[in-house]
């Protein structure tokens, strides 16, 4: 038997411990909702989940002669490595949370499983790259599974908003926006057009990592309508309208970036700034009328002191316009009609996706969005 054989043969010995580990998942998950739903609700669930358990692993199996060095020669690696154990306990998670997708919606505290698989799995969808670099395991058999299982992950989530009437129907085209694209693709080189190279952008990565936590948070049970259908409409504008300007790139219509692409970087440049004075206005407005009607709690005023401080001088601003934007969906939960804390959330959504800017103290949020973990650099922007 020759090496490669005795390499496929170990990993595939590695491969049946992860079936034995997926199994334990679904009989623990099943075990959990027994008695908390219904048999019909739970054998639905168990149902979905395992053929999707199965899919994977099958997945996987098919796709284990690429467990090679990614960019680089050399034959295949000896095991899955710790990265790509992570990336398979994702999906595993990931089909516990599709699990959901045609039985009845959880009561008690069930109810806050879905929001905290999909947090799971995205937490691990930021370790597994880190491992893998940390470890210089990087391979092609990783990024297979990773590209495959971010986009079935967000399908899955962005399918159960829409039947917990979190989101409405439309919200499906971000669940699917990624499937389209590669689509069109294919239905270029079907008539024999040309795919141009998608230029690397960190910012398509920062809307790409906005909208999964967007996401999370709507799965959890915290927020309902009419607060968690304009989130949506706000968080996800951007991200379509990245997608559409990929689009164009890469089927020709734009051209790849260069000097013509200054008067847009200028007016990203402005954009934070302004956001971030509209933002500032609006909480000087909230506290203002905290102060002289008494409309909120005492420690409602110590937080939008606190948040009008870090927006005004840029210190942890992206944070804390998203904290003033979930305060602000607190508040619209018991008072949609307050006009104010409308305007807040959308500014603080606005400011939390464009950043702070020039003049800001402090950034720290921008290293957690531009830095992959595990890298010297910055990946390119």
């Amino acid at each position: 038997m020759d090496k490669v054989s005795l390499q496929l043969r170990a990993l595939r010995r590695e491969w049946f411990w992860l079936a034995v580990v997926f199994a334990g998942m679904l009989v623990l998950g099943g075990w959990t909702l027994a008695p908390l739903t219904s048999a019909q609700g739970m054998w639905t669930w168990l149902a979905t989940a395992g053929v999707l358990m199965g899919y994977q692993l099958a997945h996987l199996r098919m796709h284990l002669k690429d467990n090679l060095p990614l960019g680089e020669e050399g034959g295949l690696f000896p095991s899955l490595g710790a990265a790509n154990w992570v990336t398979m306990l994702r999906a595993g998670l990931l089909a516990l949370l599709a699990g959901f997708a045609f039985a009845p919606r959880p009561a008690g505290w069930v109810i806050w499983l879905p929001g905290g698989l999909y947090i799971a799995a995205a937490l691990m969808d930021f370790l597994d790259g880190y491992l893998a670099r940390i470890t210089r395991r990087s391979s092609r058999l990783g990024e297979i599974l990773d590209m495959h299982w971010d986009g079935f992950g967000m399908l899955a989530a962005c399918w159960l908003l829409v039947r917990y009437d979190q989101t409405q129907a439309w919200f499906l085209v971000i669940g699917l926006a990624r499937y389209l694209f590669l689509a069109g693709m294919r239905i270029r080189e079907w008539l024999g057009r040309p795919n141009y190279p998608l230029p690397p952008s960190m910012i398509r990565r920062a809307m790409a990592g906005a909208q999964m936590g967007l996401v999370a948070a709507l799965l959890l049970p915290v927020f309902g309508p009419p607060v968690t259908h304009a989130a949506a409409v706000v968080f996800s504008a951007p991200f379509l309208l990245g997608f559409t300007r990929d689009w164009f790139y890469v089927s020709g219509v734009l051209p790849q970036p260069g000097r013509e692409q200054r008067k847009f970087s200028n007016w990203q440049e402005r954009l934070p700034l302004a956001l971030r004075m509209l933002l500032w206005a609006l909480l000087v407005a909230a506290v203002g009328d905290h102060i002289l009607f008494g409309h909120s709690q005492p420690v409602v005023l110590v937080v939008l002191v606190a948040g009008l401080a870090a927006v005004g001088a840029g210190a942890a601003g992206r944070a804390a316009a998203l904290g003033m934007a979930i305060l602000s969906g607190f508040i619209l939960r018991a008072n949609p009609g307050a006009v104010l804390y409308w305007a807040i959330l959308f500014a603080g959504i606005g400011l939390f996706l464009a950043g702070t800017g020039r003049y800001s103290l402090w950034k720290p949020e921008d290293w957690l969005i531009y830095h992959r973990p595990g890298e010297t650099h910055p990946a390119a922007r």
